[in-house]
């Protein structure tokens, strides 16, 4: 008689390498014939240089086939007789990942420090995009026609692309949460008010939409109240709250779920307050206000395995070398979900397994986008940026900003208007070289 031997997934990665990855959608069924030179994975045949024997009432397997069909890298050492084997995260979820998104240099869709304040600009090809309302004609000033908008990042080589709708002045449209992934442009759209967070004082829901990039009209995929949306590989991940909740329970009905690109199979992920998720090296991360265990947690995309890496409450999270930095949210957690949104405090950075938690900058940090090695962020006394490994500081524009955005070596940002006289002077949308120099107002930039 035969004996047949099948090993599952999850049993060998545990008992081979300790890691808890395996995952209900991240399955590989691997049977073996004991003195048979051909196994079954997945039901597929294949082929083993030396079959499985049973010696001494013990029964050997060939490890270098299991590994590498786990997606392990299985090496030899002769001379000291050990075998190596290693693993990468989240091999499986990978496979389906176009090799952009686990660049940390080319992100795909936007960063996470430009998604943690909705931007409405992105970068795609070397190109930035964005929409913009334009007249209708000068006989009808209040009627608007929302074009795409494609630009160098410096703000040159500006052109209108396809017109996306039409409003008038009283129902003029808010855009924001801006990806571009496979040459397709998602972001959310409102009818007035403002993108994010704020949205929960809306007597209408937000609109998940998505459009080619030459603004070949507008496809909904979804309405609602969602505050953060992101895409990455084949899913959008999203942060959904029920308005009737929203309005009882400010501070407690922001749930994580994804749903696929196309607008179908949405799934909860996770059924506790969720702010500020992204996604970094294969992981995803959030912070997560659960009654018993607040603070900041990674986990597999599809929510599993859930670690919390930070007891801290962390605003406007982000990546760069391995470390995930924040904005310490230190107010009571049932103050209004905006504030979180415009949370102030200390700069943190831990490590993206949960390791060497420090400062980086002590004060009251209202916005932060890290990049490159160094950290922009705003005060009271202005816009700074941080050299995170040297801790250089630099003051690179005296006036705050309601965002910082980060696109190659320029800084997209929309100034605080100062009150002088009793009147409110300045403000407007700008852009300006990562040292501060160059500053230009984006409306005297023409196509």
């Amino acid at each position: 008689m035969k004996k047949i031997m099948v090993l599952y997934f999850a049993v060998v990665l545990i008992s081979f390498i300790g890691s808890s990855i395996a995952s209900p959608h991240a399955s590989k069924t691997i049977e073996l014939t004991i003195n048979s030179t051909t196994a079954l994975v997945n039901g597929e045949k294949k082929t083993l240089e030396q079959a499985p024997i049973i010696l001494n009432q013990r029964t050997l397997v060939p490890l270098r086939f299991i590994g590498e069909e786990m997606g392990a890298k299985v090496e030899w050492d002769n001379a000291n007789q050990k075998i190596t084997m290693t693993m990468d995260y989240a091999p499986y979820y990978k496979e389906s990942l176009n090799l952009q998104q686990a660049s940390e240099e080319i992100p795909l869709g936007n960063t996470p420090g430009n998604l943690a304040i909705h931007t409405k600009y992105a970068l795609y090809n070397d190109w930035i995009y964005t929409i913009r309302p334009f007249l209708t004609s000068k006989e009808y000033p209040r009627e608007y026609d929302y074009h795409l908008i494609r630009m160098r990042s410096d703000g040159t080589d500006r052109s209108e692309l396809g017109r996306l709708l039409s409003s008038d002045f009283d129902n003029s449209s808010i855009f924001g949460m801006f990806n571009i992934v496979d040459d397709h442009l998602y972001f959310a759209k409102t009818g007035g008010g403002s993108i994010g967070f704020n949205e929960l004082e809306l007597d209408e829901p937000a609109q998940l939409c998505k459009t080619d990039l030459m603004g070949n009209g507008i496809q909904v995929l979804y309405e609602g109240f969602f505050h953060t949306m992101f895409v990455y590989g084949d899913w959008i991940y999203l942060t959904i709250s029920e308005k009737q909740q929203a309005k009882r329970y400010p501070s407690k009905c922001s749930f994580l779920y994804r749903m696929k690109s196309d607008g179908t199979h949405m799934e909860l992920l996770l059924p506790e307050s969720t702010y500020y998720p992204m996604m970094y090296q294969g992981y995803l991360y959030a912070t997560v206000l659960s009654e018993s265990d607040p603070g900041i947690y990674r986990m597999l995309p599809d929510g599993s395995n859930r670690v919390r890496i930070s007891k801290r409450l962390g605003a406007q999270l982000q990546a760069d070398g391995g470390w995930i930095y924040f904005i310490e949210y230190n107010d009571k957690l049932d103050q209004p979900i905006n504030l979180i949104n415009y949370a102030s405090g200390d700069i943190y950075k831990v490590r993206g397994d949960g390791t060497e938690e420090s400062l980086v900058k002590k004060g009251k940090a209202y916005v932060l986008n890290v990049s490159n090695a160094w950290a922009y962020f705003c005060d009271s006394a202005g816009m700074f940026r941080l050299h995170l490994s040297s801790n250089d500081l630099h003051r690179i524009n005296n006036v705050r900003a309601f965002f910082i955005l980060l696109f190659h070596d320029w800084v997209y940002f929309y100034e605080v208007p100062k009150e002088v006289d009793k009147d409110w002077v300045g403000g407007g949308r700008y852009l300006m070289r990562t040292d501060g120099s160059n500053k230009r107002n984006m409306v005297d930039i023409k196509p």
